[in-house]
């Protein structure tokens, strides 16, 4: 008698460029097919990274969800994954936390995990309300790091033994030097071929402190003018932050690229990179970052302190000071011992 694979279900707003999707498209692809056969429901829209993951053979379905609790959208929700005989529903940010784990009770699927990914999603007392109500409903919880764990711990009052820290992963495959490639992404850039290049990458919205980026831009110029600011990522704040370039006198040396899918090009273009975040649950682009063997700068917030040791493995700085950050910066541009 053969088993059949196991069906797990993954319930998300949308598949849109971020850190908690781009974790799946890493993890996801690699998982066991004889073992586990993965589908996705979005409970929002698809979103722009849906094909990628359609094209490494996971479905992705559109389950709308009008609101967490809307009852004939659980229900539909419960009927499809009857349809699809979910063994295993995980359930990942704090909308399809709630909504997912309800379905996957009224559809009679026992197995449900929900996934932590952030310290700032239970922002007010009815989420964690909607929180403790539902905790039952799962078999425990996966956290991106200790940080968001003890933070879930202290808002809720769950339990810690229920949460597992399962930190995000990055992709195995070795970099593959391409020195011809950088060099035309400097040009494409119009970036001098010897000109230091401090690397960010993230959406362009406030908790990102892509403006303590610009602003540091600005304390690393006056001693290094020869250096270059790449920011890769799109979003709201892209108007605001040229404006702040401008201001700080560094419009001419900060480059903004957009949204980009050819970020390997990138990584082996940046000689520092850093993470201007104030607040990270665990962060996909420290992890790249270090697989591609950069120097790292890094405000110390949420998980950040977990990925990179003060001193040894990259430098740390206060979250929104523009200083610290600008004086790392060029600690590591005039110390290539350290920054080694």
């Amino acid at each position: 008698m053969t088993t059949r694979p196991a069906n797990v279900i993954h319930v998300i707003s949308a598949l849109v460029t971020g850190g908690v999707q781009r974790a799946m498209l890493t993890i996801l692809p690699r998982i066991d097919r004889s073992r586990f056969r993965i589908q996705i429901y979005c409970t929002y829209k698809k979103g722009e990274l849906a094909l990628l993951f359609e094209e490494a053979g996971i479905p992705v379905h559109l389950v709308p969800m009008r609101s967490r609790l809307n009852p004939l959208d659980l229900w539909r929700m419960a009927r499809r994954l009857k349809e699809h005989q979910a063994d295993i529903v995980h359930t990942r940010m704090y909308a399809s936390n709630v909504s997912g784990a309800l379905a996957a009770r009224l559809a009679g699927v026992e197995n449900v995990v929900g996934y932590l990914h952030s310290s700032h999603e239970l922002t007010s007392a009815g989420r964690i309300r909607a929180m403790r109500w539902t905790d039952g409903l799962r078999k425990g919880y996966f956290a991106v790091s200790r940080d968001v764990k003890d933070d879930f711990v202290r808002s809720t009052g769950i339990d810690s033994s229920r949460i597992i820290v399962n930190y995000n992963a990055t992709n195995p495959s070795p970099v593959v030097a391409d020195a011809e490639s950088a060099a035309k992404l400097r040009a494409e850039l119009g970036i001098a071929p010897n000109a230091p290049v401090i690397g960010n990458v993230g959406r362009l919205v406030p908790v990102k402190g892509l403006d303590v980026f610009v602003r540091a831009a600005g304390v690393v110029a006056k001693q290094r003018p020869d250096a270059r600011f790449v920011v890769v990522g799109g979003g709201k704040e892209l108007q605001n932050l040229k404006a702040l370039a401008k201001e700080n006198g560094v419009e001419n040396q900060v480059v903004f690229a957009g949204q980009r899918q050819d970020m390997p090009r990138f990584y082996q273009m940046f000689d520092l990179f850093t993470l201007t975040s104030r607040t990270e649950g665990f962060s996909n682009v420290i992890l790249e970052a270090i697989h591609y063997g950069l120097p790292i700068v890094a405000t110390r917030v949420g998980g950040v302190p977990e990925a990179i040791v003060n001193g040894k493995t990259g430098l740390l700085a206060e979250s929104e000071s523009h200083e610290q950050v600008g004086q790392a910066i060029v600690t590591l541009l005039n110390d290539k011992e350290k920054a080694a």
